[in-house]
């Protein structure tokens, strides 16, 4: 009885000493992940059960993006003024109250509002992020995102078998009221063990000139251009799969009770990426890890080029994704060490500028997708096409520059 107690007492840890904190970090760099995908399976169900297109759906992908890329600068300098502690119980709070509004909504334009609630208050994963690199810096802060990364990845691969397996146990409904429930967990997990980790607290943080002149320090720096912008482009690519890849299933066939094991099978190449980056970081380093994603990803960009001009069988368009997926698994936890390397005593609001970014761009491509949505895999490989080129464009001309400088 009295080890039960002891746990329920408030008692900060050490980030880098604690496997608790660490698990807390990696469950809250995942609430996103979980939010997004558990519902994939149902997308279709849910526009039909509340009388609207089934390709309207796909909205409750992009404006989660939407909203959720808006705010990220708004906690990241909430955390730099107030601390990173109190940003995140508040985030946490307001996002199990969205959970239950989306799980009780009546119709789908309420449940749209609730959901763009959901994505604004999504404070967890900005604020995990921060922490680690408070802490730490360069490959020792790449291998700690990929661990955050990593076990957070377990979301694409189990939360749509979970939003598949509560359709056969109830309905739809579920997943949110499962949402609300995960949050409240972790709510307590981090006031129970989560250290504050912000040194010195930056009083003007959230004033909008100095938001400004932040921004433009950052934008200036080419770490953080290049990791942003790379990141961002293959995030939108990515979205447009999370958005439109049910949709493209059901049209070959695929049940939506049985998208969720389709949908593993893809996402294990992502957190196989993840994993092998946080072996290998430390060897290859930051460099090297960057070189190697972007030669995956002109394989994967070459082979939806061909999707373009012929429709697939299913099992090769989803190989297709799975080497996508790979090359991205790779670009997550490198490029974002990489970016947040020039964020020196500004890490809150550079976390968030990265996640405003690669959610904004998710979106904008998600809903431009949606535009060329015709049942097949089209949209999506038109997108990795588009968002892949980019990022190696991108990723290249980083290059260059580095090596005249």
């Amino acid at each position: 009885m009295r080890t039960m107690f002891a746990f329920f007492k408030r008692r900060e840890t050490s980030i880098t000493q604690s496997n608790l904190a660490i698990v807390i970090l990696c469950g809250l760099s995942g609430m996103t992940a979980l939010s997004i995908e558990i519902i994939l399976p149902t997308l279709g169900l849910i526009a039909r059960d509340l009388d609207v297109p089934p390709a309207r759906g796909a909205y409750l992908i992009s404006l989660y993006f939407v909203s959720f890329g808006a705010a990220q600068l708004f906690w990241g300098a909430l955390s730099d003024r107030h601390g990173r502690l109190p940003t995140l119980y508040l985030g946490l709070v307001l996002f199990v109250l969205a959970s239950i509004g989306c799980a009780l909504a009546p119709t789908f334009e309420i449940l749209l509002a609730c959901r763009l609630l959901q994505g604004a208050a999504g404070a967890a994963p900005i604020i995990a992020r921060s922490i680690v690199r408070d802490v730490l810096t360069g490959p020792k802060a790449a291998r700690q995102m990929a661990v955050l990364t990593s076990v957070s990845a377990a979301a694409p691969l189990i939360a749509p078998s979970i939003g598949s397996g509560l359709l056969i146990l109830f309905n739809w409904r579920a997943s949110f009221y499962l949402l609300a429930a995960v949050s409240a967990i972790f709510l307590l997990l981090a006031w129970l063990r989560l250290p504050e980790t912000v040194g010195e607290k930056q009083p003007n943080a959230t004033r909008i000139p100095f938001m400004l002149a932040r921004a433009r320090i950052l934008f200036t720096s080419r770490e953080f251009v290049v990791g942003t912008m790379v990141s961002a482009l293959m995030f939108g690519a990515f979205s447009t799969f999370l958005s439109l890849g049910s949709l493209v299933a059901e049209n070959y066939g695929i049940a939506p009770e049985s998208f969720g094991s389709v949908y593993a099978i893809a996402a294990a190449f992502f957190i196989a990426a993840i994993l092998l980056t946080h072996q290998f970081v430390e060897r290859l380093g930051l460099r090297g890890i960057g070189s190697l994603a972007m030669a995956i990803l002109c394989v994967a960009v070459a082979m939806h080029a061909v999707f373009l001009f012929w429709e697939p069988e299913f099992t090769i368009f989803w190989a297709a994704i799975a080497v996508y997926l790979f090359a991205f698994g790779f670009v997550v936890p490198t490029a974002t060490t990489y970016a947040l390397q020039p964020a020196h005593n500004m890490t809150g609001f550079a976390s968030s500028l990265l996640g405003s970014t690669q959610m904004l761009v998710g979106a904008a491509a998600a809903s431009l997708a949606t535009l060329f949505f015709d049942g097949t895999g089209f949209a999506i490989s038109l997108s990795i096409v588009v968002c892949g080129a980019g990022a190696l464009l991108v990723f290249a001309t980083g290059r260059v520059i580095s090596y005249i400088h």
